[in-house]
């Protein structure tokens, strides 16, 4: 992250982290700890996803 700075803005760049690390401890708690996910739960990652692949395409 911090070489990352030296090249994108410090809100791009912790945007994504924060975004990436929420989706990766998700499906980690579901893998590890078999948690459940209902409708409002995945339409939340879509959204999640979709901003990250919209900051990142802008």
């Amino acid at each position: 992250m911090a070489q990352a700075l030296n090249f994108l803005p410090l809100g791009f760049v912790y945007a994504t982290w924060s975004g990436v690390g929420t989706v990766l401890t998700v499906l980690a708690g579901m893998w590890l700890f078999k948690e459940k996910m209902n409708r409002q739960a995945w339409i939340g990652m879509g959204i999640l996803i979709a901003g990250i692949v919209l900051l990142n395409a802008a």
